[in-house]
């Protein structure tokens, strides 16, 4: 017979389960000699089987866990672009700090495309004409250009990296690409909601945004991608004009 409980084969004539302990049901369990201390066996609770996480929990948690990794490395090289980048980046190991790059890639992605969307709509407004919703693949269009500068920016880096024969792996080149486009992405954002009206403002803006990311590159360049200080500096407008060479001949292609 079985062990209703756990599953156990056990002899006919058992009357505990020596697996997990339970009663087995289909025998009275005898009962003990009078004035006798020995009790009857306890029976052992049943362990109850813990279900594994679901693939969108799983997700869902990951997705919570980077969202956090990235908050914490812009709260840090948002007051300190040169200390602050390396610094943020040394509190992960290589595999993550590759997840969190992308995650400010996405970051950089979604302030990029709420700001064209805010400047169309205000010039849906001003025209009078109405913005018709893109298809499916116009959408994957949209992001997919998006997402070039990042890319580009981060072939780049991988490019200068071995040109100078920095020390770094690709994680960092993924981090200092997707931390450097930060800056643009946040400035587009602002400018599109403050509008044309304040040119002035939107200027200051962008040059703020210009020496955040020179910056930023230097400081992955020296301390991240690991090129000695005498190949750091003229690495950064390599970077530049490569990535922006990549991102005109990708979008060109693509579109």
């Amino acid at each position: 017979m079985f062990c209703m409980n756990c599953g156990q084969q056990m002899p006919e004539a058992a009357q505990w389960c020596s697996a997990c302990g339970a009663q087995l049901n289909n025998v009275s369990p005898k009962a003990a000699p009078a004035g006798s201390s020995a009790a009857a066996p306890a029976v052992a609770p049943a362990v109850e089987a813990t279900a594994p996480p679901s693939l969108s929990r799983h997700i869902g948690d990951e997705v919570k866990a980077r969202s956090r990794d990235a908050w914490g490395g812009i709260r840090i090289f948002a007051k300190s672009p040169v200390a602050g980048l390396p610094q943020s980046y040394a509190m992960f190991e290589p595999d993550r700090a590759m997840q969190v790059g992308l995650a400010f890639a996405l970051i950089y992605e979604l302030a990029v495309v709420l700001g064209m969307y805010k400047l169309a709509s205000g010039a849906a407004g001003l025209f009078g004409f109405g913005i018709p919703l893109p298809g499916t693949s116009n959408l994957l269009k949209i992001f997919l250009a998006g997402l070039i500068p990042f890319a580009s920016l981060t072939g780049a880096g991988v490019l200068t990296r071995k040109i100078f024969r920095g020390t770094g792996v690709l994680a960092g080149d993924v981090y200092t690409a997707g931390a450097s486009l930060l800056p643009f992405g946040v400035a587009m954002l602002a400018a599109a909601i403050l509008g044309a009206a304040n040119f002035e403002i939107i200027v200051v803006l962008l040059v703020f945004a210009l020496s955040y990311t020179i910056l930023m590159l230097y400081a992955g360049c020296s301390r991240i991608a690991g090129i000695p200080e005498a190949g750091a500096a003229p690495a950064v407008p390599i970077l530049l004009i490569v990535s922006a060479w990549l991102t005109k001949v990708i979008v060109s292609a693509l579109l």
